[in-house]
């Protein structure tokens, strides 16, 4: 069925630009529900309506993705700081790397920890019951000159 663009244009205006329910466009246009569907989706297959997606975490996502080609890493994660103070970046930090932990740590690993305030950021995030048998050992070195 063909529509008027002047009502796709109407139809795609009350749905995107005023909220409006198709259930309200449809008592308010005297049509159906069901047409106000066909409508809204011939808005979009016209190209009257373009929906886009930003990924905020695009950046990120290629940097990652750069990282671990560049250094041969089987997963790089990198975190948005812009604008975060020391604090707040160790945060987020630590909240990314116990989440990673978390997906990657088995049955029977060894986990060294070191000190550190980002490290303690780490513990601080990570789940209080691991359904995991994982030892986890203090690790601690210097550098030689």
């Amino acid at each position: 069925m063909s529509y008027d663009s002047k009502l796709v244009v109407k139809v795609a205006n009350l749905y995107y630009k005023d909220n409006l329910t198709q259930e309200e466009i449809a008592s308010k246009l005297k049509v159906s529900k069901y047409q106000v569907n066909r409508i809204i989706k011939r808005a979009i297959e016209s190209g009257i309506v373009k929906i886009t997606v930003l990924d905020p975490t695009e950046n990120i996502s290629s940097a990652e993705e750069e990282l671990e080609k560049k250094f041969s890493l089987k997963r790089a994660i990198v975190v948005e700081n812009q604008g975060l103070s020391d604090i707040e970046l160790k945060s987020k930090l630590g909240q990314a790397a116990s989440k990673y932990l978390t997906e990657i740590i088995k049955n029977g690993d060894v986990l060294g920890v070191a000190w550190g305030t980002t490290i303690n950021e780490v513990v601080k995030n990570m789940p209080k019951l691991l359904d995991r048998k994982v030892e986890v050992v203090q690790v601690f070195g210097s550098s030689l000159s």
